[in-house]
């Protein structure tokens, strides 16, 4: 497996690539945007072996699962896969602005969501990659009171917030850089939850300091389409301090408009005295079954191209 982490990678060019998408959007509009952007596309599809080898390693998995194209070249998908997260790009340029109306998105769980809110107990959502997250700025189309703290990894988050609200001054998304939780990050979120915030972190990324020694005592392997990979403890770990209820959310585009799937995962995470081990890796267990059965919805939509599972190499077919 290339040691290459994910985070290193991606916070190269995350900045300016945002900062370029949304003035080519802007200025120019969706056409453009999509010409400037698919040549970058297959440039990086034909260069970046990182990237691809990853898009072929989670295809083949996929394929395994004999749902999806078995009779198709692998580097045909693979293509598509790269094709669908220009695609996405686009869309969370859009939801960056603001652009994306109620019409634009289908949420089956809105009353539930509404009534989370009104309640002011706030809850700890677990996203992913899977599909776009930043469609979550829609929700604010359904009610404009929604407060959403997402939780990232990038150095530049309090850059993003201006950025985003420079962008769209109604945005009600707040990005937080955070590596490790501190007794006053706790705090902080706490206090958002009792306002009826909500605090949104991905569940299918491995913690930034996976290099490090004990990066075993922060990560839990578990079977992913067949497969062990390691997933981050982080999300069960900050939900058993805030002792509040956490569910799943994800934004998977179909055709012209996306589709929210916001479902329960647990009232409360406790975990076992003597077995906090044993415990965590069941909750990241659960999770990883539940990206499993979204993933197989929406094969394309999964956008990670750093290696993930344990696997030193992909043998294509």
């Amino acid at each position: 497996m290339n040691s290459t982490h994910w985070s290193d990678l991606q916070e190269k060019g995350t900045l300016l690539g945002i900062k370029i998408l949304l003035s080519v959007y802007q200025l120019f509009g969706r056409v453009p945007f999509l010409i400037i952007l698919y040549p970058v596309v297959l440039y990086y599809f034909l260069f970046s072996s990182t990237a691809r080898n990853a898009s072929i390693h989670y295809l083949q998995k996929i394929r395994a699962q004999q749902v999806y194209y078995p009779d198709r070249s692998i580097y045909y998908l693979s293509y598509r896969h790269f094709l669908s997260f220009a695609q996405g790009l686009l869309d969370k340029v859009i939801a960056w602005l603001g652009a994306f109306s109620y019409e634009q998105v289908e949420f089956p769980g809105k009353p539930k969501f509404h009534e989370l809110m009104e309640s002011k107990k706030g809850a700890l959502i677990i996203g992913s990659h899977l599909g776009n997250l930043e469609i979550m700025r829609a929700l604010s189309s359904f009610n404009s009171k929604i407060r959403l703290n997402i939780l990232v990894h990038t150095k530049h988050a309090e850059t993003f917030n201006r950025l985003f609200k420079k962008a769209d001054e109604t945005a009600q998304l707040n990005m937080i850089q955070v590596s490790e939780i501190s007794p006053a990050t706790a705090i902080m979120m706490q206090d958002r939850l009792a306002k009826g915030e909500f605090i949104v972190i991905v569940g299918d990324r491995v913690p930034v300091n996976a290099h490090a020694d004990d990066a075993k005592d922060r990560t839990s392997v578990v079977n992913f389409l067949g497969a062990p990979a390691p997933f981050s403890q982080g999300p069960y770990l900050i939900a058993s301090i805030l002792k509040c209820p956490v569910y799943t959310l994800f934004c998977l585009r179909k055709n012209d408009k996306y589709e929210i799937t916001f479902e329960p995962f647990a009232e409360r995470i406790k975990l076992k005295r003597g077995a906090r081990t044993e415990s965590l890796a069941v909750y990241v267990q659960k999770f990883a079954q539940v990206l499993e059965q979204q993933a197989l919805k929406a094969p394309l939509q999964w956008y990670n191209f750093f290696p993930y599972w344990l696997e030193e190499r992909t043998e294509i077919k």
